[in-house]
């Protein structure tokens, strides 16, 4: 009975040992791992927000780029380059129509 009792005693030691020693190495890598994974998330954002103001940039562009072909310098430039002929028009020429939705 003794020798039974001292075999399982020596087995729990055991076990108790190579969980005490797991649990340590899991302490010691779970921070290094925690600061990868926060570095790793750090350098997404800001590579997210460096695409964002990139892509802010570039839509300001085309804006500004919109806006001057709108010009009507622009327009009359392309109107005589593509033989349009632009000619004044007065309000009493404009036909207005009303559409009555009910």
């Amino acid at each position: 009975m003794k020798n039974e009792s001292t075999r399982i005693g020596g087995f729990v030691d055991r076990a108790a040992v190579i969980f005490l020693i797991l649990f340590i190495n899991f302490c010691l890598i779970f921070p290094v791992w925690q600061s990868g994974v926060n570095r790793e998330i750090e350098l997404g954002m800001r590579a997210a927000a460096e695409r964002i103001n990139s892509l802010e940039e570039e839509q300001r562009v085309l804006i500004a780029s919109a806006t001057y072909r709108e010009s009507p310098e622009v327009l009359a430039a392309d109107s005589r380059e593509s033989g349009i002929q632009l000619a004044m028009v007065s309000p009493s020429q404009v036909v207005r129509i009303v559409s009555d939705v009910r």
